[in-house]
């Protein structure tokens, strides 16, 4: 299924958080994700001084990726990871995709 929707969360971590920290809570959303009608995949970076991440998802639909959110963020599976980033320093923003590679798994 060809996504149709990307979302970018840019975000900062609360001081003092290591990558595999970051990427254990990661890991744990992703069974979550997973399981949400028309999420397709996920890709995760960061600035090489960590000053910010990036959260890319792939959506079939911007309905699914909306309905998400809120799935996402009263999850208990997904409160370790949003614990950890800085609530203050979270920007989202849904996009149209035009043109792609498959996503990385």
């Amino acid at each position: 299924m060809n996504p149709k929707v990307m979302e970018i969360v840019i975000f900062k971590t609360k001081d003092s958080v290591s990558d595999d920290v970051m990427k254990k809570a990661v890991k744990k959303t992703n069974p979550v994700l997973d399981k949400i009608n028309g999420f397709l995949s996920r890709q995760l970076g960061t600035t090489q001084n960590r000053e910010q991440w990036a959260d890319i998802l792939y959506w079939q639909d911007l309905k699914s990726a909306q309905e998400a959110t809120s799935i996402f963020m009263e999850h208990p599976d997904c409160q370790e990871f949003i614990s950890l980033v800085e609530e203050k320093e979270v920007q989202m923003i849904h996009l149209d995709l035009l043109i792609g590679v498959p996503p990385l798994k």
